[in-house]
């Protein structure tokens, strides 16, 4: 007669050991995707805290549990005792096979896109669930029940869908702009909206970058929940807490773009701009603060907890069956090898190496410096900007970028396009145009044309994205749609390098005038092998 498997420390390494390897391996895919925008996007930086803060929480429920008077002290589980398992087990197996299965998927699809938000949010929700599941057939439901909120606030890190989080962002922007207009205006100073820009008698105020803080929303949700959880509060109360936070986000905000739209106007926006990082500091201590103390008034009105809930059996460490754990290792190694395959076989076009050639020579060309902020956030590895006049009466001003190969290349070049900086900067875009591909040096470059009015004088902004190695190249917002994005799957794009070309174009008459004179002028612009 077989002899049960007791759970001894050799039996927890040898199946418990597999599971925690699976684990660890799909959360490091996870913070591996979302570590990109959690490092180039400011407004997600706390998602570098979220893990900490999962842990803590988890933490924080075993001492309860611990302490708990009426735990029961349990007999050592088995592992794997040769009975069948009970049924719902076969159910947990199969899901969270399917869990995998999805898992997998997704990480076929993210190598193709890692910028899209919707594979943050899959995968994400696929290892939750995974943990959550393993969590279940190791140490029972009761355990479940325990850490399942502290597992799932791993998704306060996860960045909001864009459908969601731009239209609701612009919105509350333009509510801030327009309410610190009015304000500033009933204390007797000049302003005027102009997008997402505050003009001032000092100069302007670009809410949307000095005063982004409106986005810091998604921190004070986060701290709301880490408090509500921290301080075991009811789910009313809880709820209170977050729209206090939120509430008390939308305060700071409103007084931090008050202050530097004042400072702008009274000393210019240089003094604004100095000032902008102690309001970020002031914004973010205030809201931690603040939740922290709501937490802590709103917890002294509730009764006290119930202890935390019992085992009434023993662990069901036998629920999870040893070659399961086994074959979900081999599961996922089977499925990062098939996908490692895919991607190694794809058709790419010959490399092309080729840069922006400003016109040094010319007298009247100045180099403009990009922005720091620019910088900070686009994170390219190779950038260049000057302005110039060839003496037709135009002027005109180009932008180079470039990232080498990686997930960041096709997550920040995709991401900043004219679509979103125009109209950001409080500029009238009105027509968008497709081109067809302008021909420079042997290249065959797509651009998307956009007519601005900028200070009462036309200005037409030429774009264009290439990506290396790719044998179809497109510009504009089609590369971000869902039929795009899983063609980028069935072609086997990935993590291939990227450069932008912007030109802007003052002085010419009309959209069809600018267009030729970008033909004309553009071969000169660029330097290729071709025409070295």
């Amino acid at each position: 007669m077989t002899q049960p498997m007791l759970a001894t420390p050799q039996n927890f390494v040898r199946w418990l050991l597999p599971v925690a390897l699976l684990l660890g391996w799909m959360w490091w895919r996870v913070v591996q995707h979302l570590h990109v925008i959690w490092t180039v996007d400011e407004q997600y930086r706390y998602g570098w805290s979220v893990p900490l803060l999962c842990a803590l929480l988890c933490w924080r429920r075993r001492s309860a549990r611990q302490s708990s008077t009426s735990v029961i002290t349990c007999p050592p589980g088995r592992l794997d005792d040769g009975s069948p398992p009970p049924p719902s087990a076969w159910a947990h197996f199969c899901l969270a096979v399917t869990l995998i299965l999805a898992f997998l998927g997704t990480r076929l699809v993210e190598e193709a896109n890692p910028d899209w938000r919707f594979v943050g949010w899959a995968l994400a929700l696929e290892v939750i669930g995974v943990s959550l599941l393993l969590l279940r057939a190791i140490a029972g439901p009761v355990a479940l029940r325990q850490y399942a909120f502290p597992v799932a606030f791993f998704l306060v890190a996860v960045p909001w869908p864009t459908v969601v989080e731009h239209p609701l962002v612009q919105t509350l922007t333009r509510g801030l702009v327009a309410l610190t207009v009015e304000l500033l205006q009933a204390f007797g100073y000049a302003a005027i909206p102009r997008g997402n820009v505050i003009e001032t008698a000092g100069g302007l105020v670009d809410v949307d970058e000095a005063c982004s803080g409106i986005r810091s929303l998604q921190a004070a949700l986060m701290l709301a929940l880490f408090f509500g959880e921290w301080r075991r509060l009811t789910v009313r109360r809880r709820l209170l807490l977050a729209g206090g936070a939120l509430a008390l986000a939308c305060v700071f905000n409103l007084g931090r773009t008050l202050l530097l739209s004042l400072i702008a106007a009274e000393q210019g926006t240089a003094a604004s701009t100095r000032w902008h990082d102690p309001a970020s500091v002031v914004i973010l201590v205030g809201c931690f603060l603040g939740v922290w103390v709501g937490a802590h008034w709103i917890a002294r009105s509730q009764p006290p907890a119930l202890a935390p809930e019992s085992p009434s059996a023993p662990p069901a460490f036998r629920t999870l069956r040893g070659p399961w754990s086994v074959g979900f290792v081999v599961l996922v190694l089977a499925g990062e090898s098939a996908i490692h395959f895919w991607y190694a076989g794809a058709a790419t076009a010959p490399a092309v190496d080729w840069r922006a050639e400003f016109p040094r020579n010319n007298p009247t060309f100045k180099p403009v410096a990009l922005p720091p902020v620019a910088r900070e956030i686009l994170r390219f590895n190779e950038g260049e900007s000057g302005t110039w006049e060839p003496g037709d009466g135009t002027r005109w001003q180009m932008i180079y970028l470039r990232w080498e190969p990686g997930q960041v290349a096709a997550a920040l070049a995709r991401n900043h396009t004219p679509e979103i900086c125009l109209p950001a900067a409080g500029r009238n875009v009105r027509e968008v145009w497709d081109l067809a591909a302008v021909q420079a040096g042997g290249l065959s470059l797509p651009f998307r044309g956009y007519a601005v009015e900028h200070g009462g004088r036309p200005l037409f902004v030429f774009y264009s994205l290439w990506e290396d190695g790719a044998l179809t190249l497109r510009v504009g917002p089609q590369l971000l749609t869902w039929r795009a994005r899983f063609e980028a799957v069935r072609d086997r794009r990935r993590n291939r390098g990227q450069r932008v070309v912007q030109v802007g174009l003052w002085g010419a008459r009309d959209a069809e005038h600018a267009e030729a004179l970008l033909r004309e002028q553009l071969p000169a612009l660029l330097r290729s092998p071709s025409n070295r």
